[in-house]
This record gives C-alpha cells, sequence and structure tokens, in this order.
C-alpha cells in the first residue's frame, strides 16, 4: 500500500460542524473559482471528467486542498468563528488547532433550507457514514456544533442526542 504524505499536516483538537459548505466555497458569478481564487478542489482543478477519475493522486489533492484551506482564502464566516474559538478555547483554524466539517459534503444550490426535506434526507443519509468516521478516528476533544439549524440536523443524522440542561 503506497503512503501518501500530504504536505499540510492536521492534528486540530477542535471541530467546528456545519450543515453543508456553501455554493461560495466553489462558484463566483455562477462560474467555478479558479487559480488564486480558489478555495477547495473541483473535477476541474484536478483534470477529472468524473468522479470514477479520482485517483490516489487526485484524492491526495483534494486531501491536500482542504488541509491548507486556511492558509488561502477561507469563506469570510470562518474568520468571526475563529475569533470566538481562539477566545474561548485557545485554538484557531489558523494554526491548525481547529477544523471544519459538514454534515453533508456537497455544496447545494439552492441553500440548504430551500432544498425539498427529501433531498435533505437523502444527501444527510449519504454522508452520514462518513462523518461518523471522521468524528471517530480522527480525536477530537470538542466538536462545536455551529447554528441552531445544524444542532437539529446532527441528531437527525443519528449522531448526537441533546439534553436541555439548565
Amino acid at each position: 500500500t503506497p503512503v501518501i504524505s500530504f504536505g499540510h499536516p492536521l492534528d486540530p483538537t477542535v471541530a467546528t460542524l456545519r450543515i453543508n459548505p456553501s455554493s461560495g466555497e466553489f462558484l463566483s458569478s455562477g462560474r467555478f473559482l479558479d487559480g488564486d481564487h480558489s478555495r477547495l478542489a473541483t473535477l476541474q482543478s484536478i483534470e477529472a471528467t468524473g468522479y470514477g477519475d479520482i485517483d490516489e493522486i487526485r484524492a491526495a489533492t483534494i486531501i491536500d486542498d482542504c488541509a491548507s484551506y486556511f492558509e488561502r482564502k477561507p469563506y469570510r464566516w470562518f474568520n468571526v468563528l475563529d475569533r470566538i474559538l481562539t477566545e474561548a478555547l485557545g485554538v484557531s483554524y489558523f494554526h491548525k488547532t481547529a477544523c471544519h466539517l459538514d454534515l453533508v459534503q456537497w455544496a447545494t444550490d439552492p441553500i440548504w433550507k430551500e432544498l425539498p426535506q427529501e433531498q435533505q434526507n437523502r444527501l444527510l443519509e449519504g454522508d452520514r457514514e462518513f462523518l461518523r468516521r471522521q468524528l471517530t478516528h480522527e480525536g477530537y476533544k470538542v466538536v462545536v456544533v455551529n447554528g441552531a439549524t445544524a444542532m437539529r440536523w446532527a441528531q437527525a443524522a443519528g449522531i448526537v442526542t441533546w439534553q436541555e440542561t439548565d
């Protein structure tokens, strides 16, 4: 089995969790971000015509893009959340002591809340095990679920059962 070395090792202790990526992570005015404007890998950026073309080298490129995300042009809402993480927990996306996860790996257009319930359920079911593996094997000490909608969907996915406290 070949060993793939990623140029940006991650060992975060804290993960934040939201529902899914924004389409703004990939698109601007309906066009894919590319070059210096790119935030994350796309089929186009890894020169693949479909998901069946993703071999170990292209997979490594996708993972490397995710690992170096905060070194490039992170989506603007991460700056606010990073300040909260730094003040409250002493961790930062930008120092690789925090990372971000999504319940569903797919950006959607229209946005999540405008998707039909059936489509939301299908997307959530499709990515549930991937997220479960991430949460089980990555050794996070804290997972911050960001937002009431994400909290509802995390429970719907069977990832957590919330209990009200004082």
